[in-house]
């Protein structure tokens, strides 16, 4: 179909900050449907990050989790359904003294 976005019909939840915003941000701009729990306002209102997301309590996640295609997010792997992609993100890695 031309003209539509490569990800259309995609549910992301993205949980955490971190390097997850801009892989949200991406998915986004693919045209995927991307909601951000965050208490971070920061980080939710951010004009970059924030664009083409939705912002949700952090308290809706385990709500929302279970009908996403994908999850982004530290914490993800428990929440996530069976069929869904998750993705943990660290922008300083697991170990060492910048270790998110």
């Amino acid at each position: 179909m031309l003209g539509s976005s490569p990800l259309a019909g995609v549910r992301v939840l993205e949980i955490d900050g971190a390097g997850g915003t801009y892989a949200g941000r991406l998915l986004a701009m693919l045209g995927a449907d991307v909601v951000v729990a965050t208490s971070d306002s920061a980080t939710a209102l951010d004009p970059f990050v924030a664009a083409g997301k939705r912002a949700v309590s952090p308290a809706d996640v385990s709500r929302l989790a279970p009908a996403a295609d994908v999850v982004i997010g530290r914490a993800s792997a428990p929440l996530a359904g069976p069929r869904t992609i998750t993705c943990a993100i660290s922008p300083f890695g697991d170990t060492g003294p910048w270790a998110a």
